[in-house]
């Protein structure tokens, strides 16, 4: 397999895929739609390997460099002529929009190229007189699998196919940016037929970190823990914890009102500056604390695992808290875990790091409906109610039953303008509390109807968060290097489990787009995500410290800006006065273009019940 005969450009469902062939027909063509393909391997979990070793070329490769990559697989059982060897790439190696260069995999001379993209070859040839060709099926940015067969002679006993990926005297392949351990997929079908058995263990790759670039300081936005000394962890381009001999001197500096640090090291150059941080609580009793909440791993559709998860929230990441929100629908499964256990790994792994007062998790997940929606539960055990379990295949279904079960829960819409826009008259509920106006998807805020300033404008009153939907086991980080990484910013007395999900509920809350930005904002003495009576006329307070300098603070009524300010620095404390029923909130962007988004509060729909 080396000069492609034949290019197609499709969708499968939402994603964008490109198929290319070296086959002249479409005889053994076999193009590997996403579900078709992560439910072979889910069938694969449970049978015996074939008799066959793979192993992967060069064992080790540094984020971000080129490299070419062999998968080389020797055969101890014959594969008859007609027979297939599939091999699906780890999750965002390849796809239409792979990384910081658009990197997609062709066939040497394929016909034609995605429009914008790099081309980086891939070819394929087995020992003997066998003749090896096969079809490159690239869909979205998620998948890349690689399906082979094995035409003109059977491959004897012995045998061996070389895939290599990336030109090794062009254009290498550019991998995942992410630090970790990546393995590749491979299954045989010995005769053709379609019976499938996979090849055991799984050939894998290692991506070390890249050159160092700075160090990422980190102070929680509360005391007394922000009184120590701030945590400086030195990373590259794209956040891959850097070893190091020699720890920086980190510097606490003081501004009116707030403080940060700052790290140096003078034997390699590099420094880098903290979040800013206040002395005491920051609103009333109430501390601000970072977290991410919508982050999927190899429980369902995303790689790594939950406690990989888990520790790069916490340690490189230094959030407060996390939660995972994995799929557990049967359309959605896990190619590395059975279905019947991946729910109680999630419980168990998410008890596994709380750790009150100094990191928290939540227990959640993914309900996959229209629109989608994330379930988080207030104690250590819930139900898992998928969006294809009897009775839950809407909202309202979903909310009767999470009732019935009697677990404290809150209920989360996720990117409602984008991919399963939400229907407001139908996504509502008692939990349903929150919506997350802010993921790598990008801002939900406006734009169509299922976006969020349409269902406040219904009624509907709803805080608000962000995230990232994250598929990479990175909570806090995008899927790509371009991607933004949302956070949730929540007003809280305590770092617990308990204080954490009431802070939610009660809409003391806010959302960023990754930027760890102090903000308070209150009308008639009524906090975020609260509720008041009208004055006259009604007195609005409003307070953020930035990560960098704010451009721009806008005061919002009923979704519209009313007030603007311009400050262009990092703190600014506003008093202003306005007359109104109705929904005020706030909406800061940095210089550097990071963005806020406060919960509204809400002025005139009888007593106040905060």
């Amino acid at each position: 397999m080396v000069e492609g005969k034949r290019t197609a450009f499709t969708h499968f469902g939402m994603m964008p895929a490109m198929v290319t062939s070296s086959l002249g027909s479409a005889e053994h063509e076999r193009v590997w739609e996403r579900g078709a393909l992560r439910d072979l391997w889910r069938r694969l979990l449970a049978q015996t390997g074939f008799p066959a070793v793979a192993h992967a070329e060069p064992g080790e490769i540094a984020s971000g460099e080129r490299h070419t990559l062999r998968i080389l697989i020797h055969m101890e059982a014959e594969i008859a002529v007609g027979g297939h060897l599939t091999v699906l790439l780890p999750q965002f190696w390849g796809g239409i929009a792979q990384e910081r260069d658009n990197t997609t995999f062709f066939l040497r001379k394929s016909p034609q190229t995605y429009p914008g993209y790099i081309s980086s070859q891939i070819s394929a040839t087995a020992t003997g007189e066998s003749r090896v060709e096969g079809t490159i099926t690239c869909c979205g940015s998620v998948h890349t699998a690689i399906d082979l067969v094995i035409l003109d002679r059977p491959l004897a006993p012995g045998g061996r196919v070389d895939l290599v990926i990336g030109d090794p005297i062009g254009l290498g392949a550019l991998p995942i940016d992410f630090s970790g351990t990546y393995h590749f997929n491979v299954a045989i079908d010995q005769k053709g037929d379609g019976v499938y058995a996979p090849v055991l263990p799984h050939p894998k790759i290692v991506v070390t970190a890249g050159v160092a670039r700075g160090y990422r300081v980190m102070a929680p936005g509360r005391s007394p823990e922000a009184t120590k000394a701030p945590k400086a962890v030195l990373m590259d381009l794209v956040q891959n914890e850097v070893n190091e001999a020699r720890p920086p001197t980190v510097e606490i500096q003081e501004k009116p009102g707030y403080r940060f640090a700052i790290a140096r090291n003078a034997k390699n150059g590099l420094g880098g500056r903290s979040n800013p941080w206040v002395e005491g609580p920051w609103s009333g009793k109430n501390h601000v604390f970072f977290g991410e909440i919508h982050a999927h791993t190899e429980l369902s559709d995303g790689i790594r695992t939950a406690d990989e998860a888990y520790e790069f929230s916490r340690d490189s990441l230094g959030l407060d808290f996390a939660a995972l929100s994995d799929h557990f629908e049967e359309r959605l499964p896990s190619i590395v875990h059975p279905s019947t256990a991946r729910w109680m790994m999630a419980m168990d792994a998410a008890e596994r790091h709380q750790r009150p007062a100094r990191f928290v998790t939540l227990l959640g997940y993914e309900w996959t409906g229209n629109p989608h929606i994330n379930i988080y539960f207030r104690g250590s055990r819930g139900v898992c109610l998928p969006s294809d379990h009897d009775g839950c295949q809407t909202p309202r279904g979903l909310y009767d039953r999470l009732e019935k079960e009697g677990f404290p829960y809150l209920a989360i819409p996720h990117h409602p303008k984008f991919l399963s826009q939400a229907d407001w008259e139908k996504a509502k509920g008692p939990a349903q509390r929150l919506v997350e106006i802010y993921s790598g998807w990008g801002s939900s805020e406006t734009g169509n109807g299922g976006s969020v300033d349409i269902a406040w404008a219904s009624g509907q009153k709803l805080g608000v968060i962000a995230g990232t939907d994250c598929h990479i086991g990175r909570p806090g980080q995008g899927n790509r290097t371009h991607e933004g990484g949302g956070l949730a910013c929540v007003l809280s007395p305590a770092l617990t489990r308990e204080a954490i999900f009431d802070g939610l509920y009660a809409r003391q809350c806010y959302g960023t787009t990754g930027a760890r930005i102090l903000l308070d904002f209150s009308v008639n003495g009524a906090p975020m995500g609260g509720e008041c009576s009208p004055a006259t006329p009604n007195e609005l307070t409003m307070r953020a410290i930035g990560e960098a300098a704010i451009k721009e603070v806008e005061i919002l009524f009923n979704g519209a800006p009313i007030l603007k300010e311009n400050p262009k620095n990092e703190y600014i404390e506003m008093k202003r006065s306005h007359a109104g029923r109705g929904y005020y909130g706030v909406r800061i962007t940095q210089e550097d273009g990071h963005r806020a988004w406060s919960s509204p509060i809400w002025v005139g729909d009888g007593a106040p019940s905060f």
